[in-house]
Parts: C-alpha cells; sequence; structure tokens
C-alpha cells in the first residue's frame, strides 16, 4: 500500500489521533490521549507509511516522555515469557535466512 493514497490515509489517521490527544488534554481524560496515541500508530502500521520499527519506537517514546500511559504498564510486555520466545525466533529467524 505505498503511494499518494497510503500517505493520505496515513496523514489522516495521524491527524485524527492528534485531534484525540487534544480531546484528552482539554478534558482531562486519559483513554482519549491513548485512543489517539493507538489510533495514530494504526495508521502508521497498516500503510507502512514509515517502517514499523521506527513507529514501534516512536509508541514506546512518545507514550513515555508525554506521560499518556504509566511506565509500568509501557513496559508490563518485557516480562512475558512469550515476548521473549517471540524475539528469540526472529533473532534465529534472521540469522538463518542471512547465513544461509
Amino acid at each position: 500500500m505505498r503511494g499518494v493514497s497510503a500517505n493520505l490515509i496515513a496523514g489522516t489517521g495521524v491527524a485524527l489521533g492528534v485531534a484525540m490527544i487534544l480531546i484528552g488534554v482539554s478534558s482531562g481524560d486519559e483513554i482519549w490521549k491513548a485512543a489517539g496515541l493507538g489510533c495514530g500508530a494504526l495508521a502508521l502500521f497498516a500503510t507502512r507509511a514509515i517502517p514499523e520499527i521506527t513507529v514501534a519506537f516512536g509508541i514506546f517514546l512518545t507514550a513515555l516522555a508525554l506521560d499518556f500511559v504509566p511506565r509500568e504498564a509501557v513496559f508490563s510486555g518485557f516480562q512475558s515469557s512469550g515476548f521473549w520466545l517471540l524475539v528469540s525466533g526472529i533473532i534465529i529467524g534472521a540469522a538463518i535466512v542471512s547465513t544461509g
């Protein structure tokens, strides 16, 4: 999904996310902030307008820097053994692909 349409969809999703964040800031309701962050991230993941790893790091940094979500909630997934199983599988898969 590349081209003008993908960039338009990504821009619209990010703009909607920013609008939701601004609603949350003005009303003081935390759910709007988290929903805005999720909406913008989903639009960027779905359209691949920028690389996925950049979007993932951006989600973490935005959530931490602007204090949308508690730090414990942001990093809670790293305590799961399933997460580390997935990460190790990705590393082993990348090693197999690169070495042949």
